[in-house]
């Protein structure tokens, strides 16, 4: 009777570790020390499509911009890179990009390589569709600076000047104060028309509407990348244990807001980022 306990437990175990990420299911792409990561939902096995073990390069905040191809900031500059060719791409200066798909334009934050005035903060918006044109959309002098997150078709959100959230229309380049302050923008929770938000002072979660109302998110992370609007899920990166593998580890994990469920993904490195895609390459 114990035998087939330990055998009911022991294929139980195995199971979870083969589907241990269900109810999700599509790619999740992790970039962090090791380098490029990709992860097939709902098991957790994982592939490196690109080392960066023995360098100095390290890949990190991948925004999609067509199904299966990404832009990555490296240290101070932008490459795309195409899952199924495994093709890397330098495509200029820049950090943290953040495509808009809707108005074919990059956003990214000026590279501040050799500068003299490290404080200084640049968002730039490049068109890609038809000339590379150029712009500033902002500029100001803070030691913040967060992800820019496209909150409509038109408009993306960030961290700007006074500690405060702004918002950029791209249509009539219009940049303006929000209601929130000391946030570093994470997402856009597309569903409540919430920003997902860290604390600048205690690295806190939360939600806020862009009026200025907060909400806590009962979950302790280190850094979220991203939301998934078919899964209502907020995905992130914290410490984390798994008792009953016997592991202890970085993970990424996903949060879901309506059953308060939080399911990890895959395991990965300190300070990693990533995007959750579906089977073709396209944004969940």
């Amino acid at each position: 009777m114990k035998l087939r306990l330990v055998l009911f437990m022991a294929l139980s175990v195995c199971a979870g570790c083969r589907y241990g990420a269900a109810p999700y299911y599509g790619q999740l792409v992790v970039a962090d020390k090791n380098g490029i990561t990709l992860v097939q939902l709902p098991s957790i096995s994982a592939a490196l499509l690109v080392s960066t073990q023995g360098s100095s390069i390290a890949y990190g905040h991948p925004t999609l911009v067509t199904p299966g191809v990404l832009i990555f900031s490296t240290a101070q500059r932008l490459v795309q890179f195409d899952l199924r060719t495994r093709k890397l791409v330098d495509v200029g200066d820049g950090v943290w990009p953040t495509y808009v798909p809707e108005r074919h334009v990059l956003f990214f934050w000026e590279s501040r390589q050799g500068s003299k005035q490290p404080r200084n903060r640049v968002v730039r918006m490049r068109s890609l569709s038809g000339p590379a044109n150029e712009k500033v959309v902002a500029r100001f002098s803070d030691v913040w600076s967060s992800r820019i997150v496209q909150i409509s078709p038109d408009a993306v959100a960030f961290y700007g000047a006074d500690r405060r959230v702004w918002k950029y229309s791209i249509s009539s380049s219009t940049l303006s104060p929000t209601g929130v302050e000391g946030c570093l923008p994470m997402a856009w929770r597309s569903r409540t028309g919430q920003l997902i938000c860290q604390d600048l002072d205690n690295r806190q979660m939360y939600l806020a509407f862009l009026t200025g109302q907060t909400k806590p998110i009962p979950i302790r992370s280190y850094e979220a990348f991203g939301y998934s609007p078919n899964y209502d899920a907020v995905i992130y990166s914290k410490a984390y244990e798994s008792w009953w593998q016997l592991q202890v580890g970085w993970a990424i994990l996903a949060y879901n807001f309506r059953d308060h469920r939080t399911v990890r993904l895959a395991w990965t490195a300190p300070g990693a980022t990533g995007i959750l895609l579906d089977r073709d390459g396209a944004q969940l």
